[in-house]
């Protein structure tokens, strides 16, 4: 748990670092190899992100609601995960695939939510920092349930009608601050998780 903790935690660093990077120098995703090395890179984010889910399900599994929530995450994951692999996606084309991702991405922000808003019921009220971080990111989750309902919206108008819709550059400079302050959120939280599961833990054995 402890190390796949830290990893979820780079993976999301990872991502921010591409975001900006993407921003900043557009250039550098010219490369015919970047391509195939950022899918395979996404593909070992996905695969963090499950196994981390296993980690926390085996922490908290005490906890019925959360045990329930955290199962049907993972099913959602793993298909989604399936979905994402080329061949299949060359199989259902471009806009079953993408109407795919898109209420599979609203479905599990959905998930994250509900688990977390599970998970701060269960926090000791002396761990205030744990549930600070908690609340922030089920504050992010929100925005993002949000965000993806109106990304599904938009494209779901496209695939009926054909229209497609026309947005200026403060709409993708907010959807960035989105993106970046939810990745913080989680970061955050995975910090005070780690911190309280780990480092409290190791300092009480130390004290024994």
């Amino acid at each position: 748990m402890r190390k796949i903790t830290i990893a979820l935690i780079i993976a999301l660093v990872y991502e921010i670092v591409i975001k900006l990077s993407r921003m900043l120098i557009p250039s550098l995703f010219n490369f015919s190899f970047v391509t195939p090395v950022m899918t395979l890179i996404s593909f070992i984010v996905s695969l963090i992100i499950i196994l981390f889910l296993v980690s926390f399900y085996q922490e908290e599994k005490a906890s019925k609601a959360i045990g329930t929530v955290v199962k049907i995450l993972l099913g959602i994951l793993l298909v989604n995960f399936i979905v994402k692999f080329p061949v299949l996606q060359d199989i259902l084309g471009y806009q079953t695939a993408r109407l795919t991702r898109e209420v599979f991405s609203l479905v599990t922000v959905s998930l994250f939510f509900i688990l977390l808003v599970f998970f701060i019921r269960k926090v000791a009220p002396e761990k205030v920092l744990l549930k600070q971080a908690t609340f922030f990111a089920i504050t992010m989750f929100g925005i993002g349930i949000i965000k993806n309902f109106y990304s599904l919206y938009v494209f779901g108008r496209f695939v009926i009608s054909g229209v497609t819709m026309n947005f200026s550059s403060w709409f993708y400079q907010v959807l960035f601050i989105i993106f970046l302050v939810s990745h913080l959120s989680i970061i955050y939280f995975l910090y005070r998780y780690y911190q309280s599961k780990f480092l409290q833990n190791k300092s009480y054995a130390g004290g024994q």
